[in-house]
């Protein structure tokens, strides 16, 4: 195969999974929409655990951090009050969109 035949075989590959995925988000929306599912927003992986999703968990409870790693915990809370700090995206997640049936 030639290098614009590859080109062009990835470009209407790419153009085909922009149009699919767009479809998904409209057919959530509807189903959505209609009251049949919904959006949920989870903290830490918490609905991914209670349906067995093992491993979605981002970092430990505040509990277990407080109970285990105090002096560890407090200096992450220090370091990661700076957004800009490499450490708070990791420490800090933000809560995960989960699409489920209502």
């Amino acid at each position: 195969m030639e290098l614009k035949s590859i080109l062009g075989e990835i470009k209407i590959n790419r153009d085909e999974i922009k149009r699919l995925q767009q479809e998904i988000k409209d057919l959530q929306n509807m189903a959505v929409a209609t009251g049949h599912y919904t959006w949920t927003y989870t903290r830490n992986g918490e609905l991914a655990t209670r349906f067995g999703v093992i491993g979605s968990e981002k970092a430990p409870s505040r509990e277990w951090w407080e109970t285990h790693r105090r002096s560890s915990y407090e200096r992450l809370c220090e370091r990661t009050k700076d957004r800009s700090h490499p450490d708070h995206s990791a420490f800090w997640k933000k809560p995960t969109l989960l699409f489920s049936v209502a």
